[in-house]
């Protein structure tokens, strides 16, 4: 069976919000205002205001069957109870009605504006507070909860692995491939990524255990808002749209420093709850080129691509 139809998030009508939200929340619920927050998405997302009720935000797809938010439920859930992030509190999931044509994940809506937005409108020494914030809680979360195997954070794992290389490969091969397929690259490049993936149980050697990770860090996904009664502090409010697994920590401060979200007062603060081992250096520049070169198989861009092939020389020269 195929994927259910695009249905656009101007075309959920306030009927259908509100019949959910009755469904969900409480059956005298009256939807008062909606906000888009992403209607491109297949899965819109959106903010409604109910009348005598609080603010939530909706998660909504058109069709019928399995709904795609359960692992987005069940990981925000997991990590509610560690209670080391701030996250939203799942309010409900699952289908309009016994039989209806929706399926959807209802969240409190946290306070804040986004990590950029933050950046672009903090004085220099609240930028920092909140980095140090950050690198704390991001470093407190890869220290505190370990794990057997590195694996996807679901009620049941698929394939868990002892090895962090061999799971790291596996995650990544199919979408090497393709690009390995592709003529988005010119042949020394691709010679070379296919070098670099077939050499990865050397390249990430590590013996750290599999610790726990967001999985989906990025500045979109950090909420920042003021901290009443400090002054003019700001604080991390929410960490959204998980995608947690059981994986070597260091990929996750990769991506944040390629995103450039995290910078050197966040590493300093991190350090202090979970040190970073030998060889980090080049560990992340593996975990960075991995990423451009999804964006090369995304979308092929010309800035992807030089981009993709400086990295790759970068990281052929310091492989010696």
């Amino acid at each position: 069976m195929g994927e259910p139809p695009f249905r656009p998030a101007e075309s959920i009508g306030p009927e259908v919000i509100e019949r959910i939200a009755r469904f969900a929340i409480h059956r005298a619920a009256r939807v008062r205002a909606v906000t888009t927050l992403s209607g491109r998405s297949i899965n819109p997302v959106l903010s409604v205001e109910l009348d005598g009720g609080p603010s939530i935000i909706l998660k909504i797809r058109h069709g019928v069957g399995h709904s795609p938010f359960w692992a987005e439920a069940y990981q925000l859930q997991y990590l509610a109870e560690k209670q080391i992030l701030p996250v939203p509190r799942v309010l409900a999931h699952g289908s309009d009605g016994a039989n209806g044509p929706y399926t959807y994940l209802i969240l409190e809506r946290l306070p804040g504006i986004q990590w950029a937005a933050a950046q672009a409108s903090l004085t220099s020494s609240q930028w920092r507070l909140l980095q140090e914030e950050l690198g704390t809680l991001i470093g407190t979360l890869h220290r505190e909860v370990t794990a057997d195997a590195f694996g996807d954070v679901l009620p049941e794992s698929s394939r868990p692995s002892g090895s962090w290389a061999d799971f790291f490969s596996r995650m990544w091969r199919d979408r090497i491939q393709e690009l390995l397929n592709s003529d988005r690259l010119d042949p020394p490049t691709l010679e070379a990524v296919a070098w670099i993936h077939g050499n990865l149980p050397r390249l990430l050697d590590s013996n750290d255990a599999p610790r726990l990770v967001h999985g989906n860090l990025g500045p979109t996904k950090i909420l920042c808002a003021e901290r009443k009664g400090q002054g003019e502090r700001w604080g991390v409010s929410g960490i959204l749209d998980p995608a947690l697994l059981f994986a070597h920590c260091e990929v996750e401060l990769a991506g944040l420093e390629l995103l450039e979200a995290a910078d050197d007062v966040f590493l300093a603060s991190y350090r202090k709850q979970k040190p970073l081992a030998e060889g980090y250096d080049l560990r992340k520049r593996i975990y960075m080129l991995y990423t451009v070169l999804d964006q090369v198989r995304l979308y092929g861009d010309t800035h992807y691509i030089l981009n993709a092939m400086d990295r790759v020389r970068d990281l052929l020269r310091q492989c010696g």
